[in-house]
């Protein structure tokens, strides 16, 4: 009898394991509130089921892109020209909205702890 209930269990969960689909997931640095470049193509990417369709939307356009054997996608979407906030829609098995999304310009700055210089000690820094 217990043999009978070990090979129903895993034929259940065999089956059950045909019918579990991933949720497409993007990247952690898209975000609701997130400001992209403007003037330039734009990448968004991250993953999903491999061989999954993968649909971005925004303002207007549309882009598809397949998720690789390693079940990464990307899709580039053509620059966008808007000044106000618009939202980006990634749909696959799940759907995700982006709000609050702005074009602007975005600057990575870094340097080392030892570069702090404080506007006091600039020239007219009172100004």
């Amino acid at each position: 009898m217990t043999g009978v209930r070990l090979l129903l269990m895993m034929v259940l969960l065999s089956l059950l394991a045909v019918y579990v689909q991933a949720d497409v997931t993007l990247n952690g640095m898209f975000t609701d509130n997130m400001v992209l470049q403007s003037g330039m193509a734009i990448p968004v990417w991250g993953f999903a089921d491999a061989g999954e369709e993968v649909t971005v939307s925004a303002c207007g356009q549309t882009k598809t892109a397949t998720a690789d054997d390693d079940g990464k996608w990307m899709v580039r979407l053509d620059p966008i020209e808007m000044e106000e906030p618009f939202i980006v829609t990634v749909s696959g098995n799940n759907e995700i909205i982006l709000q609050n999304v702005v074009m602007g310009e975005v600057w990575i700055c870094s340097g080392q702890s030892n570069m702090v210089w404080a506007v006091r000690n600039s020239v007219n820094g009172e100004e």
